[in-house]
């Protein structure tokens, strides 16, 4: 208790930093650049709560408060200054335990700054806080929780009886918090927060920070578990849910449950003891040492006696702040564990995850390694946005590690189908190092790529291109959004590249809940930020902008098709060609390039054209050669039908018709009406290469659709190749959706 001195110090402290001498309620301190980036990575990256962040930010006000009334920048404190500020905390009458948790923010502060190469030195490194008094009780040992559990009531209800000694099996033998218990359901439901499996012999409940988790239930409580049932019907109401009912019927509360232990312990002649409420590990009728136990209990008041330690960088580690969880401690079982029990292989170093179950039959794709899981086919659970989930069938056996976004149709998208596999900053550093690795065997001619391309290298929603020594990224869902940092330095990390910059502007974004974002992720700091780059290609040069560009900035998919068109331009003789949708006129410098006199570039977009132009006079063409129409394509192929023009070869590459297959019935006729206006336009023997990017048109419709064409045009043609996206677009045997771009390359007889 703090004598009345102390007490009066610490009020005249906060009333002196909190108000002015008028009386008047003073401002808060505006926070520091860095100390908002470090909130900011706290509650994003480390997940902290809202009230750990609230302490956080009333601990750097401190700091910013004490470094301005002594005239010190923050990345100028030394280890002097924070001393000094210690003392005048604790002169001011701050509790002991308040320096602490202030020291432990302004430490984890100065590391993360200096991880960002912001300071050089970590002054509160190595410095101690006030002791603080130890007021918790020892937590209950081994035999007297064996006692406790032993314990019978002779003179009592039997009923109640056999309930509280099957509270007492469950919280010490499984390692259950008080509020797990009393969220357990006789069975499982779409609304029940716990039951018991007793096939499994395990107990599935939701934990602290709604997270979902299993743990195995021993011999000793599934038989005091059958004795309880074997009386529950005659005390429970007939319409309540709950395993454990109070003698009224209804379900027991966590206050109730810490006055019968208290009431049994003294009973049972033992001092009072501690209830579960942290996680981890089971109890000592699963075999725990007392060295467990002491570790793992906590008090009634849900105080911890023991927190594990969160891990911090190491001193090599990337610049950029990762996410870290807390360690979980393994779990034993017991000796006497029921032996239908099966040994399931679980992830010893991954953070307990909230669960997402699976209605019976939807797991089929996940089971073929399918990333995606629509929000139709959960039965139970949800997550925050980005956050990692663990995905059960409806079983309750492990499918996948996944992304949960609560905004799309596509609820979660799949990480891992590995349950040992940890979903830390280090999986998506090896993801993205095997993505760069791949792409180095293509031997692809060109300085631009694209290096990490979504579900086909194991990282959906990202899209990475590379633009010479710029990189242009797009984090188009909610669990890259939320790793979005450690990704970012990994991308940095196994390219060598200094410069990134964010293209997360699709408007897919807005199907994730998420906010358009674009702007520099990286760049050196004597950097003037150019976002227009000059990329080789072919041999041919490309001006490419990653702030203003369609997608990151250029269509790279169709970098080898270009190749293709020149050679068979030149393969044919075409002099005459058109290219519609042009962009910024790739296939345009191709056809010039296989010999073409005249081109024609068509487009909507004014800008992209006068590039057009740009590119053909770079690349050292005559520009009479060249002509750029900013126009419509539908009626630009209509006009010169009218005009009775022909061209010797047409490229149609069409903006995405039909995103969904819900577009594909209208798509279809749009594909199908320019198609069939290009062939009645191609001299005979003429060359169409005719293209697709509609996620909602496969490719067998999108040939039919073609045929279709060539009939209403009276035409027919030598289907010459099948096109697709360069081999740096992959796509996986078990994602057929990757395969977005197709194309078909005709000759017209």
């Amino acid at each position: 208790m703090p004598s009345a001195p102390a007490a009066a110090r610490r009020r005249s402290a906060v009333a002196t930093r909190r108000e002015p001498p008028d009386g008047t309620p003073a401002a808060p301190l505006p926070l520091d650049a860095d100390v908002v980036g470090h909130l900011q990575h706290l509650r994003v990256e480390r997940r902290l709560s809202a009230k750990t962040l609230l302490n956080y930010e009333e601990a750097f006000r401190r700091l910013g408060e004490a470094a301005q009334r002594d005239g010190v920048a923050l990345r100028a404190v030394q280890p002097h200054h924070v001393r000094h500020w210690m003392a005048r905390l604790h002169a001011g009458g701050l509790a002991p335990r308040s320096i602490a948790i202030a020291l432990s923010a302004w430490r984890g502060l100065y590391r993360w700054l200096g991880h960002e190469g912001r300071v050089a030195l970590n002054p509160v490194e190595g410095l101690r806080a006030p002791r603080a008094a130890k007021p918790l009780p020892k937590a209950l040992s081994v035999d007297h929780a064996v006692a406790l559990a032993d314990h019978r009531q002779v003179d009592g209800d039997a009923r109640l009886e056999a309930r509280d000694r099957c509270l007492v099996e469950l919280l010490y033998g499984c390692g259950l918090r008080v509020a797990e218990l009393v969220g357990l359901d006789v069975t499982p439901g779409g609304g029940a927060l716990g039951w018991i499996d007793r096939a499994d012999a395990e107990a599935h409940v939701l934990g602290k920070g709604s997270k979902r988790r299993s743990v195995p239930v021993g011999r000793a409580a599934l038989a005091a578990l059958d004795d309880w049932l074997a009386q529950r019907g005659s005390v429970a109401q007939v319409d309540e849910p709950a395993l454990f009912v109070s003698r009224h019927g209804r379900r027991l509360t966590a206050s109730q449950v810490r006055t019968r232990l208290k009431e049994r312990a003294i009973q049972a002649g033992l001092r009072p003891m501690c209830t579960r409420t942290c996680c981890g590990t089971a109890m000592p009728r699963t075999c725990c040492s007392p060295a467990a136990t002491c570790a793992l209990c906590r008090s009634c008041w849900g105080t911890p006696t023991s927190r594990p330690r969160r891990s911090t960088p190491s001193s090599t580690s990337s610049t950029w702040p990762r996410p870290t969880t807390r360690p979980t401690r393994g779990r034993a079982r017991s000796r006497d564990a029921s032996p239908a029990a099966p040994a399931r292989a679980a992830p010893r170093d991954n953070p307990i995850m909230k669960s997402i179950r699976l209605r019976a039959g939807k797991e089929r794709s996940l089971l073929r390694r399918h990333p995606w899981v629509f929000e139709g086919s959960i039965a139970s659970g949800k997550a925050d946005p980005g956050e990692t989930v663990r995905i059960d069938a409806h079983d309750g056996s492990f499918l996948a590690w996944g992304a949960y976004s609560p905004a799309s149709q596509i609820r979660v998208r799949a990480w891992s189908f590995d349950v040992a596999e940890r979903v830390d900053a280090s999986l998506f550093a090896r993801r993205v190092e095997r993505a760069v690795a791949l792409r180095a065997r293509l031997a692809i001619d060109s300085d631009a790529q694209r290096l990490v391309h979504g579900e086909a290298d194991g990282l959906p929603g990202l899209i990475v291109d590379r633009y010479g020594d710029t990189l242009s990224a797009q984090f188009l869902g909610a669990g890259v959004e939320r790793w979005k940092p450690a990704i970012a330095e990994a991308l940095l990390a196994a390219t060598g590249c200094a410069r990134l910059y964010e293209r997360s502007d699709a408007n897919v974004r807005e199907l994730e809940g998420l906010p358009s974002a674009t702007g520099w992720l990286r760049r050196p700091a004597a950097d003037e930020g150019a976002t227009e780059l000059t990329i080789r290609e072919h041999g041919w040069q490309l001006k490419v902008d990653v702030a203003e560009g369609h997608k990151t900035g250029y269509y790279l998919d169709q970098r080898d098709n270009r190749l293709r068109f020149m050679q068979l331009v030149r393969q044919f003789g075409c002099r005459r060609v058109l290219n519609c949708y042009s962009y910024t006129g790739g296939f345009s410098v191709a056809a010039l390039a296989g010999g073409a006199q005249q081109v024609i570039s068509v487009d909507s977009s004014g800008p992209a054209l006068a590039r057009a132009s740009e590119h053909v006079q770079l690349n050292g063409f005559d520009a009479a050669r060249h002509e750029a129409l900013d126009a419509d394509v539908n009626g630009t192929l209509r006009r010169h039908l009218e005009l009775g023009a022909s061209f010797d070869a047409i490229v149609l590459d069409p903006p995405k018709f039909a995103p969904t297959a819900a577009h594909a019935e209208r798509a279809s006729r749009a594909y199908k009406d320019i198609n069939r206006l290009a062939l009645k336009l191609l001299v005979p023997g003429g060359l169409l290469f005719t293209f697709s990017c509609s996620g909602g048109v496969d490719a067998a419709l999108f040939h039919k659709i073609v045929a279709g064409a060539g009939l209403d045009a009276g035409v027919d043609g030598y289907l010459l190749e099948r096109l697709e996206a360069a081999p740096d677009h992959p796509t996986t045997v078990n994602f057929p959706e990757g395969e977005y771009l197709k194309g078909l390359a005709i000759l017209k007889q």
